[in-house]
């Protein structure tokens, strides 16, 4: 049975597992039992007790693809009885899922299989994924580091040079061309980069994807491996040279990781803005302050101080329609009835969504609530590859990260990307 019969009857997940395994016996993969699409698992249950402590892993057909990967959006649980293969399997009801799906075109119900799998009681979980357009990359999650004040547990690691990078570092050092230290992996990191490459050379995945690898450590053993986003060769380059030319008198942002990429005229959109958390909490308690106040002057009041243009209203609107009294999940909402509002005035395919971090601060994920702008720029790579990044970044057909936007919704901005690194430009 191939691996494409196979992720029907089996899911993703545990159809790959399934795969690494018969492929290679030697890679560490710990020992698990798959449960077909709509059977019971209690027919496995013998098998399952074998396992001794063990995960209850959701393993869709629909999940970890080429184009929908809903990373984050199911649950695992650890064994223990019944309950706990109910609580993966009723996570296809998650209405985050749900959305999820009916954004990238996928019927409800939802078809599951369960993945059953000795428990590694691993001391770190990591990742590994591949740079879509420059091979010898390779982005890593989760190195642990003694105090990660300013510091990213994420690295970026050349396999020419054999170096890796902080990945704030590498953003730098790619936008703005500064000198940053460089260090080298240690001895687990070796062992995983050359497990990923042991597996991404197996004949299943030379399908011109970049692939994306789970794992864990102490003891080391390998979790899941999917695709990321298609690989793609850049045909012309943001030269030193290029990028004078283009920015000129002009304001420009320098972004250093880039996926996705515009001709060398670049591409025109349209912003729209996603604010930094800690200025709304100031302007909520503001909001609250001024409840005497009538609503159109506690918008006016409002605009003045947060300095917003009349596009972003919204956010002010949805803000003063907060109970005083109220907190929480309320405001999530409230910002994220405000970006829907702004958005709906731009054609998706000319949008771009602006954000002074990785994640949308409040409410629902970036790439739940925005999933049809033509690009996203976030200033910084923090969780860099966690569930909702990686989501995120196979959602938009282009990306831009590590750079700090002053632009306001409404602005049109020029992007300039060649699949390495990005830049904007404030059209006049």
């Amino acid at each position: 049975m191939s691996l494409d019969d196979d992720v029907q009857r089996f899911g993703a997940k545990g159809a790959v597992l399934k795969y690494l395994h018969e492929a290679d016996p030697s890679l560490p993969i710990l020992p698990f039992v798959l449960v077909p699409v709509d059977e019971r698992w209690t027919h496995h249950r013998r098998e399952i007790d074998a396992l001794g402590e063990c995960l209850v892993r959701s393993s869709s057909p629909v999940e970890d693809g080429k184009t929908a990967s809903f990373a984050g959006l199911f649950t695992t649980r650890p064994f223990r009885d019944e309950y706990s293969v109910h609580a993966v399997l009723g996570s296809r009801k998650n209405p985050d899922a749900l959305l999820y799906a009916r954004n990238h075109g996928i019927k409800a119900p939802l078809p599951m299989a369960l993945v059953f799998q000795q428990d590694s009681h691993a001391a770190w979980n990591w990742s590994i994924v591949r740079h879509p357009h420059k091979s010898n990359l390779l982005f890593i999650m989760g190195r642990p580091v003694p105090d990660t004040f300013g510091i990213s547990t994420d690295l970026v690691y050349d396999e020419r040079s054999g170096r890796a990078l902080d990945v704030h570092d590498y953003e730098m050092k790619m936008a703005y061309g500064s000198q940053r230290k460089h260090e080298p992996l240690d001895d687990t990191l070796k062992e995983a980069v050359a497990v990923f490459k042991r597996i991404e050379a197996l004949p299943a995945f030379q399908t011109g994807y970049a692939y994306h690898m789970e794992f864990g450590t102490n003891p080391f053993s390998i979790y899941q491996f999917r695709p990321f986003r298609k690989k793609q060769r850049p045909r012309w380059r943001l030269t030193k040279k290029r990028v004078e030319e283009i920015e000129g008198d002009r304001w420009a942002s320098n972004f250093g990781i880039c996926f996705g990429c515009t001709p060398p005229e670049g591409i025109e959109l349209t912003i729209v803005r996603g604010l930094n958390g800690d200025g709304l909490d100031k302007e909520i308690r503001l909001a609250r302050e001024l409840s005497a106040l009538p609503f159109s002057q506690r918008v006016v009041r409002l605009a003045e101080q947060w300095e917003l243009p009349p596009e972003e209203r919204p956010y002010l609107e949805e803000v003063l329609k907060i109970p005083r009294d109220v907190y929480g999940v309320v405001e999530s909402q409230a910002f994220e009835r405000a970006i829907l509002r702004i958005a709906e005035r731009y054609a998706p395919e000319e949008t771009c969504f602006a954000q002074e971090n990785c994640h949308f601060w409040y409410g629902k994920d970036v790439d739940l609530l925005l999933p049809r702008a033509r690009a996203w720029i976030a200033e910084n790579g923090g969780d860099f590859l966690s569930h909702r990044w990686f989501r995120a970044m196979q959602t938009y057909d282009l990306v831009l990260v590590g750079s700090i936007m002053g632009k306001r919704t409404g602005k049109r901005t020029r992007i300039y990307a060649d699949g390495i690194i990005g830049m904007t430009i404030d059209e006049k």
